[in-house]
């Protein structure tokens, strides 16, 4: 009961507070010649079941990751769980503008769409690196989304529904562990209730994945902009 309480208090939090916006890990650096000087880190030296030492520790921060000149890269959508069943859904817009690879920059060789079978539960980035290297992906990008919906009554029009997703991205490096680029994406969508659908219920799902899909679009350019400007 109080988790519920809590989630309504959020959610309406969030539904005062509409915006769009977006922040990323500043990766400027990345391009210095002081960084590229660095040596460069070959593989991982993270063990799941342990901290990190002193020794692995200086030498992720004292060295520079780099990708391959072509990628193949995996992308993850770590699902809500919905009644115990855990799926995805794309729609043609999504299949066309996000999975495709014309929209991921010359240095994309494949896009590989993660089955969620192949994700252990609960995710660490541990797992997820495991299932990178059986997809044998040179990098995972990995999506958080996280929405919300509600809907009002109108008398002389059809009632509406207004979706607010927030995306948490990140790209990890199959090879190091290491996470040299995140950003986190909040949209908004407002859609309006038509016959196709069969409750209010259905209508507050198209306004968050509406929501989503407009959050969605905006990862491919940016992280085809970290790819060009980290070469």
């Amino acid at each position: 009961m109080l988790n519920l309480f809590l989630k309504l208090v959020v959610g309406a939090l969030a539904a005062g507070l509409v915006a769009c916006a977006t922040v990323q890990k500043d990766y400027d650096h990345m391009s210095n010649l002081d960084y590229q000087k660095r040596p460069q880190l070959r593989q991982a030296l993270i063990n799941a079941s342990e901290p990190l030492n002193e020794a692995a520790v200086q030498k992720i921060l004292s060295s520079k990751v780099a990708f391959p000149k072509t990628i193949n890269l995996a992308i993850v959508r770590l699902t809500e769980s919905v009644e115990g069943l855990d799926f995805q859904m794309i729609d043609q817009e999504i299949s066309e503008k996000f999975y495709n690879k014309t929209n991921w920059g010359s240095r994309v060789q494949s896009i590989i769409p993660v089955p969620q079978v192949m994700i252990a539960k609960p995710a660490t980035l541990a797992s997820l690196r495991q299932t990178a290297v059986l997809l044998q992906a040179d990098a995972l990008l990995i999506i958080k989304p996280i929405s919300f919906s509600d809907w009002k009554f109108q008398w002389f029009d059809g009632d509406k529904a207004k979706g607010i997703t927030s995306l948490e991205v990140l790209l990890l490096d199959t090879r190091t562990s290491v996470v040299p680029y995140t950003s986190v994406v909040t949209e908004t969508a407002e859609v309006t209730k038509d016959k196709s659908d069969y409750s209010n219920y259905e209508l507050m799902n198209r306004a968050k994945k509406a929501s989503e899909n407009k959050a969605l679009l905006q990862v491919g350019p940016a992280l085809q902009k970290f790819m060009t400007k980290t070469m």
